[in-house]
């Protein structure tokens, strides 16, 4: 099976802490701005929109219920709160590597950057530990079946395949070259090797499966993919 969701690169120096803590921070607030929605705004965190439960056979009602019920678990409370946490321990760490670069006191303010650091890092375990047992609470609100190719779906996207082919099993190497291949497809003359692959998985009976789903459901999908 694959990954249930490609997990944030190790925090390894600084200046990648840096860096990411600025897109993390405002990938939250994009997501908090369009929605008070607090079971979205997880689902969304963690790879599950609405166009990957389509494309997995999720109904609009089990969508409504989904929502309904994660918004009374304690799994999906925990994980924000731990979210939020993560988040403001980058927050943090960025402004005391700022700080230091312009500090007096190099010594202290490089102590001060390490406990940061050391803050990031306790916040980011917590944080995928509270992600592991949403994922389980998902599993537990939606048919196997169903959760199954969420988490194959999940998998395939962060590899920005298109996605009526995010049900398929994958390798790496296989996504890498659908990818290819789906990219050259659109130009105006494709080669005769990426037309073959195409079309064998154009002919896939999931890759159709999603593309009539994606047609005929993804609209009641995405009106059911809130808390109203």
């Amino acid at each position: 099976m694959c990954n249930r969701i490609a997990k944030l690169q190790r925090l390894t120096s600084p200046r990648f802490l840096f860096t990411y803590g600025i897109a993390c921070m405002s990938t939250v607030g994009a997501c908090n701005a369009q929605t008070t929605c607090q079971p979205t705004v997880a689902l969304e965190s963690v790879g599950i929109t609405p166009e990957i439960l389509c494309i997995a056979g999720v109904s609009t009602t089990e969508v409504s219920l989904l929502i309904s019920q994660l918004d009374q678990s304690t799994e999906l409370s925990t994980y924000l709160s731990t979210k939020a946490a993560y988040s403001a321990s980058i927050e943090q760490l960025t402004a005391t590597m700022k700080a230091e670069a312009v500090s007096d006191d190099p010594q202290s303010a490089q102590v001060a950057t390490e406990q940061a650091q050391e803050a990031v890092t306790t916040a980011k375990v917590a944080n995928e530990q509270a992600e592991a047992q949403l994922w389980d609470e998902i599993s537990s609100l939606l048919q196997s079946g169903k959760f199954d190719l969420i988490e194959t779906a999940v998998a395939n996207r962060t590899q920005r395949l298109p996605l009526e082919y995010c049900t398929l099993e994958l390798t790496d190497s296989d996504a890498s070259a659908l990818l290819l291949a789906s990219k050259l497809a659109q130009t105006d003359e494709p080669p005769a090797w990426v037309i073959s692959v195409v079309s064998t998985y154009n002919s896939n009976q999931s890759v159709l499966t999603a593309s009539v789903r994606l047609d005929s459901n993804l609209s009641s999908i995405r009106t059911a993919f809130s808390c109203n």
